[in-house]
């Protein structure tokens, strides 16, 4: 359900109950105005106002169009579609589906599908032998990895992993695999068990949205709390990501990503964006250099990984269906690492990093991985209570358009990164109960209403870190609390217990 310029929680109505402060209440679209708060969090920029061309947002889903591999439904993944018109200019015109996590799992233009077609390979056709089902390797990671997020990795220390674990630590926006990488009965027959119950994957939570449309807004927002992505795993999620993206018209799109640590892990590195793209609809891809000059990168038949330093390039890429200057093109400003060396770094240098995916069989496109993966690797330290923003662009049209835009937008200029530090302990958002009706609200006009809590509507710094407040659904029992544990009900996110619904702000000490 979408309001026009306004914010919601994931889901309404609901009544919930908490076991220390109230009994029952309902949750209605009078919360809004607090709710619209917690997605405040995004740096302002330089990047100019819309500039021409419509925007539509919608939560209705229609199907992309696209092929895909994956025998789950397209519906199951999908939270919202933006769609940019560009009059006289179907090149520089794109439609962006969002995906349950925030992430974006179908981007489309003239060129047809950007998003690789999820396509995975078993390891028994590289000569190894697994008795696993079938539904379980064409669905091994559907739309949750070779899609673009959000991701943060953290290395493991020596002898903290129980036996039997993962010790892979990183965080996805999208959600969690579905099995172990190598198919393996060993380590993830409760998550086959799971998965085929179920018959769904689980991506990480959404728990509020922004919707966006009018004469200088065209965006749409939201934050997701991100899953440890390969699982079993001795570590919990602690992490936050917020995710904006803004249409800024002529054929550009602007993603934000605000990440916010709450947990003890000290996290060394960002993906951002972590990604790939379908090599069918982009057989060729460049780099651009610092004079605007496109150089090209070897193609499929070459599927070594390729690490760019970030700082030594132009700061953007250009994936497109041709060699000619008309073809049909995809660009990505990703900057170029300005704050190299900054005491916050971890002293390393980021990395645009590029390699071909072409196991399995090419007589379609679905049949085999037909990704060009194009990611960036913010070297970063994210340590406890610490919060770090990014921000890239997408750019439409033809070659020559792209170039044209990329050099004369200034966009590389406007890509940017860094930590942030929220010292506003007054936004607070303060939260009631309808003494008539139940419903939950952020006003007390006429003490018509009785309090309950008060949170901070931004993650304010603070040692130790504070705490998210989620509200949570019992699904077993019917009940419903407000906790700073989302792990009250299940240890285990995925196992259907608990549904997560929203978002109510910070704890405050």
């Amino acid at each position: 359900m979408t309001i026009k310029g306004g914010i919601q929680l994931k889901m309404f109505p609901v009544r919930i109950s908490t076991l220390l402060l109230f009994s029952f209440f309902l949750l209605t679209f009078e919360a809004k105005a607090g709710v619209s708060q917690i997605l405040t969090v995004f740096p302002t920029n330089n990047t100019p106002a819309y500039k021409s061309g419509t925007c539509t947002n919608t939560e209705v889903f229609t199907n992309s169009g696209s092929a895909w591999a994956v025998t789950i439904p397209e519906e199951e993944v999908f939270a919202s579609r933006m769609k940019h018109n560009q009059d006289n200019s179907p090149s520089r015109s794109w439609e962006l589906r969002i995906g349950k996590a925030g992430q974006i799992y179908s981007l489309r233009s003239s060129f047809g599908e950007a998003m690789n077609p999820q396509c995975r390979i078993p390891k028994w056709e590289y000569g190894m032998t697994n008795d696993v089902h079938p539904m379980i390797i064409s669905n091994f990671a559907p739309w949750m990895e070779s899609i673009y997020q959000c991701t943060m990795q953290r290395d493991f220390i020596d002898g903290e992993v129980p036996s039997g674990l993962n010790t892979n630590t990183d965080i996805h926006q999208s959600g969690i695999y579905l099995c172990t990488d190598d198919f393996s009965d060993t380590n993830s027959g409760w998550m086959i068990a799971w998965r085929l119950t179920n018959n769904m994957p689980f991506y990480s939570p959404y728990l509020a949205v922004c919707s966006e449309v009018d004469d200088t807004n065209h965006c749409r927002a939201f934050v997701t709390w991100a899953q440890q992505a390969h699982q079993p795993t001795y570590l919990q999620s602690q992490v936050m990501i917020y995710t904006k993206y803004r249409d800024v018209g002529g054929g550009i799109l602007e993603v934000t990503y605000v990440v916010y640590n709450y947990g003890t892990n000290k996290y060394k590195s960002v993906g951002a964006p972590y990604g790939s793209l379908r090599l069918t609809t982009f057989p060729y891809h460049y780099y651009g250099d610092t004079n605007g000059v496109l150089i090209e990168e070897p193609g499929p038949a070459i599927p070594a990984v390729t690490n760019f330093l970030m700082r030594k390039t132009g700061g953007w890429s250009v994936s497109s269906q041709t060699h000619t200057n008309t073809g049909l093109s995809l660009g990505l400003v990703f900057g170029k690492d300005q704050h190299h060396g900054a005491g916050w770094m971890d002293g390393l240098s980021s990395v645009y990093s590029v390699t071909c995916v072409t196991s399995g069989n090419q007589n379609c496109e679905t049949t085999w991985r037909n990704q060009r993966n194009t990611m960036v690797y913010m070297k970063t330290k994210v340590d406890s209570g610490n919060c770090f923003f990014y921000r890239y662009y997408f750019v439409f049209g033809t070659q020559t358009m792209v170039t044209n835009q990329i050099m004369a937008g200034n966009l590389v200029s406007n890509v940017d990164y860094g930590p942030l530090t929220f010292t506003d302990t007054y936004n607070t958002i303060t939260w009631y109960t309808n003494k008539t009706t139940g419903a939950l609200q952020t006003n007390n006009p006429n003490n018509e209403a009785t309090f309950v809590k008060t949170c901070y509507a931004h993650p304010v710094s603070n040692n130790p870190p504070v705490k998210p407040v989620f509200y949570i659904k019992d699904v077993e029992s019917n009940k419903y609390y407000i906790v700073t544990n989302a792990y009250k009900i299940s240890q285990f996110p995925y196992d259907g217990r608990t549904e997560y619904l929203g978002l109510l702000g910070y704890e405050m000490p």
